[in-house]
């Protein structure tokens, strides 16, 4: 078979979420041009997000079983016990699940087996996206640990540990700290411990960078880095607070309806499992990437995330490999050993949590980094509270959020425009308004070319809008006689329109 074929074909089955053709798949299992073909492949639309979600194989029995065996984390002050977990079951056992599906039957509960209705089902698949957004508006603090456990980083380490732990105050105050806590072979082996901190306005981040896998455990670089910055903007995402931990509001909170595939509880703390490709659970891990080094996912890994029905705090997440020819390749070329579907690869479980904001500055400290860059942004108004916003940054609608930060970037002559931003907030919900004069290139300013042309509500204005991703915000840009602007947030994309279809500006073509 020529490669030429082959590779349209693999092609044409990713985007259709088809499988390969037995021809196909033994062509590429033997063909070192296409199997790198599919791992590129792969790996493009996990950065582009344009594919259409695959369907979920029917993993849930063995992914629920495999759940069941795992000892139970136990959060502190609550008495978690064993994690029991119920799957919804129909007579004959059936559990179907699409990535935007829903499982329909009988819930085993603690008292016994109950019927639970498929409208039930349903409408907590549509609820949980605003029952997320509202948790999320309200949280003003949170303190927590991970137990972590990743397997088949390297085949002469199959299995790591961590302990992360993590503090958030509303709106900008984050903090995690990964302590390694791997038996590893011997003292050459580099250790992931890793930290963030940020106030808001300054930010720094300590750990090793990266380090090849061939050559492990002898890394190019030795010792831990640290970059910071100080002078942030407002909810800078290339200095991120990675909160979708905390509440996932890029990965479900902004979603029509969810994937529920089980109902249960962790110890005494009832929780509701959904389930999503790891494509678009990214953000989820972001608390963990951004320094040193992990094993890599297949895209349309499953990930089963457990919701505490309560607070809405993820309480236990699990990776488990996808099934399928594809994914055999992808492991093969990754250098995994084989991967059943039922045994996670990566688990990450709550062992203590509380909703208790941290003493102010705790989180950050006094000390700012040594050195560093600066942003470059600079606060008008008061350091905290609520700073007088510009007429042209105050949408009629603000979704609630209250002002919380306002300034600007100078001018220079690597910047030779002017930009305003002033930032609205509320518990981890946020938005800001950037606005900028000068501005002389032909595309909008914080819009690529593949940006969405969108109307906003109302009809009077165009913008141009673009998804979140894992780097990025949703956010719309918009032409006006009174600068270019650019409306950021994390809040769901009707919320973001509405909000900039009521900015005191006027669009032009």
């Amino acid at each position: 078979m020529r490669c030429e074929v082959a590779e349209r074909t693999i092609s044409e089955t990713m985007d259709e979420g088809a499988s390969l053709p037995a021809p196909v798949a033994e062509h590429a299992e033997s063909c070192p041009r296409c199997t790198a073909f599919i791992a590129g492949a792969w790996r493009l639309r996990e950065l582009s997000r344009f594919e259409v979600a695959r369907p979920m194989p029917d993993l849930v029995p063995t992914i629920m079983a495999a759940v069941r065996s795992d000892a139970a984390p136990r959060l502190a002050h609550r008495g978690i016990g064993r994690f029991p977990v119920r799957l919804l079951a129909g007579r004959r056992a059936v559990a179907s699940a699409l990535v935007a599906g829903l499982v329909i039957g009988l819930v085993v509960t603690t008292g016994g087996v109950l019927p639970r209705r498929e409208n039930d089902t349903a409408a907590l698949a549509s609820e949980i996206p605003a029952r997320l957004l509202a948790a999320a508006r309200q949280l003003e603090g949170y303190v927590a640990t991970f137990d972590i456990t990743e397997r088949n980083w390297t085949r002469d380490v199959p299995r790591r540990t961590f302990v992360a732990h993590l503090g958030f105050r509303a709106p900008e105050e984050f903090r995690v700290d990964v302590s390694d806590t791997t038996d590893y072979p011997s003292a050459a082996w580099p250790r992931n411990d890793l930290s963030l901190a940020t106030d808001g306005r300054t930010w720094r981040v300590r750990g090793p960078d990266p380090c090849p896998a061939a050559a492990l455990p002898d890394c190019p670089a030795s010792g831990p880095v640290e970059r910071s910055f100080r002078n942030r903007p407002p909810f800078d995402p290339r200095t991120a607070m990675p909160t979708d931990v905390i509440v996932p509001m890029t990965v479900l909170a902004a979603a029509d309806r969810v994937s529920v595939i089980g109902d249960g509880s962790v110890g005494d703390r009832p929780a509701v499992a959904v389930a999503l490709a790891y494509q678009d659970a990214t953000p989820l891990f972001r608390y963990l990437r951004f320094l040193g080094s992990w094993r890599t996912f297949f895209p349309q890994d499953r990930v089963v995330l457990w919701l505490d029905r309560e607070t809405w705090f993820p309480l236990r997440y699990e990776v488990f490999p996808a099934t399928g020819a594809e994914r055999r390749l992808w492991t093969a070329q990754a250098g995994y050993p084989p991967e059943p579907p039922s045994v996670p690869v990566f688990t990450a479980v709550v062992s203590t949590l509380s909703a208790a904001p941290p003493p102010p500055g705790a989180l950050f400290g006094s000390a700012e980094p040594a050195g560093g860059g600066d942003a470059g942004f600079r606060d008008a108004g008061p350091a905290s509270g609520s700073p007088p916003i510009p007429a042209l940054l105050r949408p009629g609608d603000t979704a609630g959020l209250v002002p919380w930060r306002t300034g600007a970037f100078p001018s220079t002559d690597t910047r030779p425009y002017r930009e305003e931003i002033a930032a609205y907030a509320s518990g981890l919900g946020w938005l800001t308004v950037t606005r900028v004069q000068g501005w002389t290139q032909s595309a909008p300013f914080g819009a690529g070319p593949l940006a969405e042309p969108v109307t906003l509500p109302g009809g009077s204005e165009a913008g141009a809008y673009e998804p979140a991703t894992a780097e990025q915000p949703r956010r719309v840009a918009l032409h006006t006689a009174q600068g270019e602007y650019l409306v950021a947030s994390n809040l769901p994309r009707a919320t973001l329109l509405r909000v900039a279809a009521s900015l005191p500006v006027t669009g032009i073509p």
